[in-house]
This record gives C-alpha cells, structure tokens and sequence, in this order.
C-alpha cells in the first residue's frame, strides 16, 4: 500500500512538472515570437530608411524610428510613410528641393536639424507645410532675413538655433516679434 501511495505521488509530482514544463516552453516561445516579429519590423524600417540615405536609424519603445541621421538623402518620397521623428538629423548633407518637400509631408518632428547644410531660404518656404516642429536647427547654414516669415509660420515651433548664419540681429528682432514664445539662439 505504502508503494501504491508513494507510485501515486510520484506520478502526481511528474505530472505537475510535466505542466510546468509546457508552460515554461509555451511562455518562452512567445516571447521569442514577439521579440523576433519586433526584430524583424526594427532591420525592415532601418533598410528602408538607409535606402532614403540615412546613415544613422535609432528606435522608440513602440518600435517606431526616433533618431534617423541623413548625409546624402536621396528619395526621401517614403518617408511620409513614418509620420512623425523624434530627431531627423541632416547636419552637413546636401539638402535639396525634394528633400524638403517631403519633409514638409511629416505630421511631427521634434527636432530638426539642418546644421552646417546647404538649406536655403526657399526650401524653409516649403517646410512652412510640415505638421509640427519643436526645435529648428539651422546654425552654421545660409539662410538670411528672407527666411523669417517662413520660420514664423512653422506650427509648434519653441526653439530656434540660427547661430552662424546669415540671420541678422533685426531679422532675429522681427522673429520675437512674430513668435514671441520661440527661444531663439544667435551667435553671428
């Protein structure tokens, strides 16, 4: 009888590990599932994006590109498809008409650099249509006075870096006089 009971717990006790065992292996399988979808999603944004001439794709907790860096941006038309950046980088690249125009079909970017670019002051025409900016960087690139009405007009638009360019002290006047909430940072 002792045998019996012991067999029986002895049973009852493989059994138990057997479930736990599946479990284990069930949760284990779907995290790797998960992981790897998201993987999977991350490498095909991050070609996509190098194929647009970024160097440079960093990600969001959602998975979503944050931080993408361009040196010679070329066909930039997808890049629409992502909607919004925390950081879209182009210090240093050649920018041209097209690279703005589908820059101005984004809904948001928090910051915007066009540092030490060649960016002019027509093409900050074209970024006027863009949903929402943060930070505007434009230190070290020729854009003059003319740019004013068309940095003023940019939506959400709080800070400014037009150090090093051809903004004058009565341009950067006419701007806090415009947007008297944007911050703006001139360094002739």
């Amino acid at each position: 009888m002792q045998f019996v009971r012991r067999t029986g717990h002895y049973l009852r006790f493989r059994l138990r590990t057997l479930i736990l065992i599946v479990a284990a292996l069930a949760i284990s399988v779907s995290i790797t599932e998960f992981t790897t979808r998201d993987y999977r999603k991350r490498r095909r944004i991050e070609a996509d994006l190098h194929s647009m001439g970024a160097y440079y794709v960093s990600f969001d907790d959602s998975n979503a590109p944050a931080w993408v860096g361009f040196i010679a941006p070329v066909g930039l038309d997808r890049l629409g498809d992502y909607e919004s950046f925390d950081n879209l980088d182009f210090a240093g690249a050649i920018v041209t008409d097209d690279t703005v125009r589908n820059l101005s079909n984004l809904k948001r970017v928090r910051v915007l650099h066009f540092t030490d670019c060649n960016v002019t002051d027509a093409q900050l025409k074209m970024l006027a249509n863009i949903g929402s900016v943060w930070m505007l960087r434009l230190n070290g690139s020729p854009v003059t006075d003319d740019a004013i009405p068309a940095i003023a007009s940019i939506r959400g638009l709080e800070s400014l870096d037009v150090s090093g360019t051809l903004i004058t002290s009565d341009g950067v006047a006419e701007l806090e006089q415009r947007r008297p909430e944007i911050v703006v940072r001139h360094e002739p």
